[in-house]
């Protein structure tokens, strides 16, 4: 019986790799899905239509029936997703007509968290409490977006950086969405007017988490104070049954102080299990446009926790440290076309500080890595090219969504200062994107990194990813796109307590400390097929979607090898999204595991927020140390 296990287990990659290569390349559902809607325009109404239509009209004959459906139903004139209304194309497409003219005047203009888009400011009937929301909320104030633009009247117009400066805009934690409308001015040549159009999220969220009688918690969190682009989350905590019952935790964030792109973030909690201020000025890398980047962070953390997870004597560990970093570097452009993003060569370099001022245990050479005092410097080169298209119905729930696709190669070399001795760091990573209107998109990606100590490799590891969505199936008035991901990590001469967790990826519980849930080397794979619905309800949208996965681990031997080190299920759930709030979606998920560790659950019951694993970045210039993780 165990060495069928055994044979089962071995192919399972192989079964589930052709299981994926069938969801994206025959999918069943494609022979009857429409040209991806996101690169027509809008066309005659679906087969559907009539019942929705006819809904409609019999909802108007009574105050109930319309009340009923404006609450559940998008209206189909003015529906809110832009389904039909946003073409794949690359963000600089629609500037292009414009290109070299001259920009007369910048108009801000903001909209209504309900009713409108950016793609459609005619305002449509709403339900009452959408127009008590309209009302009492407040608009980012037009100075705040004004800081925000790379454009000024006068200038010429250039359709990279405007390009860029929707996606800036876009980026912001307070804005819903946004776009720039270049309109020719009546009877003059070469010359335009500049509409910036601006739609906020809801910006203030309430939330609690219990675990039960003795200890729960509330949150507050404002992402856009008074409309002026700042944040303060809070989170008030109680612990009746430790000898400090109330705790406070607090992050205030400041984006683009006056202009310079600078970002702040201030952080203070008090609880039975931390002391911790913290401060962080940042200038990153968001846009090519900015050239010099860098950043400074201070924490001082008093912590009691779990450090190594798999190993009860790490448990509930106390100890007090002080880091400090600094790091800087400069952008160049190579040359290349006027009409995308050049490819570019960021230089950049950092130093860091981690000194323990209390500490359980005295570490030593090759062990409790964790608590060392340590110092590195580090110096990164970083090559890319990074261009987007615009879509919609990826991750959210129809705000413009930009897809980037491109390359970037990096190497980091420094040197590890430690009470141990001095090592060299190295460390080299490539990633490769590519979309196409016709197939969707995918994202690769491989790293490899090493400590030396002498000749010899300590704490290295090397990691292989990807990442991929197909094209936006249009099934009437539903929407159809499948995602796919795969990640292999393998560590090379870690430190005896350094592993990698399985149960971590799937919130099973009942595996304890089992060390056959532990590993130097682990693969995860999932596909999920995810079904877009008409259906609303106070501008919250609904998705269902089925899923199947596995992941295994493994501590020197080969993966799906060993029965306690597998995992494999499937199920499915419903995302409900509403991106005009902070907290944007959340999912409830369901998931039976027939092959599991023994002791751990074969079902699974989550409610979380978010979902699917988001875009590949080509945007790695900060010098670091990979994690192990």
């Amino acid at each position: 019986m165990g060495n069928r296990r055994e044979a089962v287990c071995s192919k399972l990659p192989l079964i589930f790799g052709g299981l994926l290569f069938l969801f994206f390349s025959a999918n069943p559902l494609a022979s009857l899905a429409q040209k991806d809607s996101l690169h027509v325009k809008p066309s005659a109404p679906d087969e559907g239509a009539w019942l929705y239509d006819s809904l409609y009209k019999k909802s108007r004959k009574s105050l109930l029936g319309r009340t009923l459906y404006d609450l559940l139903f998008m209206d189909p004139d003015h529906g809110t997703s832009g389904v039909d209304s946003l073409k794949t194309e690359r963000n600089v497409e629609v500037f292009l007509p414009y290109k070299g003219f001259r920009i007369r005047n910048v108009r801000i203009k903001s909209i209504d968290l309900f009713g409108q888009t950016v793609y459609d400011t005619t305002m449509r009937k709403i339900p009452g409490i959408e127009r008590v929301a309209n009302s009492i909320h407040v608009n980012t104030r037009h100075f705040v977006i004004r800081e925000n633009l790379l454009f000024k009247p006068g200038q010429t117009v250039n359709p990279v950086l405007l390009g860029n400066n929707e996606r800036l805009l876009r980026r912001l934690s307070y804005v819903r969405d946004a776009r720039i409308v270049l309109r020719p001015v009546p009877g003059q040549m070469m010359e335009v007017d500049a509409e910036v159009i601006v739609q906020d999220v809801w910006s203030l969220s309430v939330g609690a988490r219990f675990s039960n009688a003795q200890s729960w918690a509330l949150s507050f969190n404002h992402r856009n104070i008074l409309g002026i682009g700042q944040a303060l989350d809070s989170d008030i905590n109680a612990d009746l049954n430790e000898n400090q019952k109330w705790g406070y935790q607090g992050v205030y964030q400041v984006s683009n102080i006056r202009g310079s792109f600078v970002d702040m973030q201030l952080e203070y909690a008090t609880r039975y299990d931390r002391l911790i201020y913290s401060a962080e000025f940042k200038r990153p890398y968001t846009i090519p446009e900015i050239k010099t980047i860098g950043g400074v962070n201070w924490a001082n953390a008093r912590l009691v926790q779990d450090v190594y997870p798999f190993d009860s004597l790490y448990d509930n560990l106390s100890y007090h440290k002080v880091d400090v970093r600094v790091w800087g570097g400069r952008v160049f452009n190579f040359k290349g076309s006027q009409n995308e993003n050049k490819a570019q060569l960021v230089v950049s370099g950092s130093y860091s500080n981690e000194n323990f001022l209390r500490r359980p245990f005295a570490p030593n050479q090759d062990s409790l890595y964790f608590f060392w005092d340590k110092q590195r410097a580090l110096l990164r080169l970083y090559v890319n090219k990074q261009n987007y298209y615009k879509n919609n119905f990826i991750f959210d729930f129809g705000t413009t969504e930009d897809i980037p696709y491109g390359f970037g190669v990096g190497a980091t070399l420094g040197k590890e200062f430690s009470e141990f001795g001095d090592r060299w760091y190295t460390e080299i990573d490539v990633a490769k994107s590519f979309y196409s209107k016709k197939n969707g998109y995918l994202y690769l990606r491989t790293g490899f990194s090493t400590f030396w100590n002498g000749s010899k490799m300590e704490q290295g590891e090397w990691r292989v990813s990807a990442s991929a969505f197909s094209k936006y199936f249009k099934l009437g008035r539903f929407g159809l796109r499948n995602f796919a991901n795969l990640d292999h990590l393998v560590g090379l001469r870690r430190f005896p307590l350094e592993k990698l967790e399985l149960s971590s990826l799937y919130n099973l519980g009942g595996l304890g400390e089992d060390e056959n849930s532990y590993g130097t080397r682990r693969f995860r794979a999932g596909g999920t097929s995810q079904l877009y619905t008409p259906w609303g309800f106070l501008g919250f949208r609904v998705a269902f979607f089925a899923f199947a996965e596995l992941g295994s681990v493994s501590d020197g031997g080969r993966l799906f090898s060993n029965g306690n080190s597998i995992f494999a299920g499937f199920g499915g759930g419903v995302n409900v999204g509403n991106e005009r709030f902070v907290i944007s979606n959340f999912q409830i998920r369901f998931g039976f595991y027939p092959i599991v560790p023994p002791g751990a659950s074969m079902t699974n019951f989550q409610v979380t927020g978010g979902g699917n694993f988001g875009f590949g970045s080509f945007t790695d210039i900060e010098p670091g140390v990979t994690s192990f993780r």
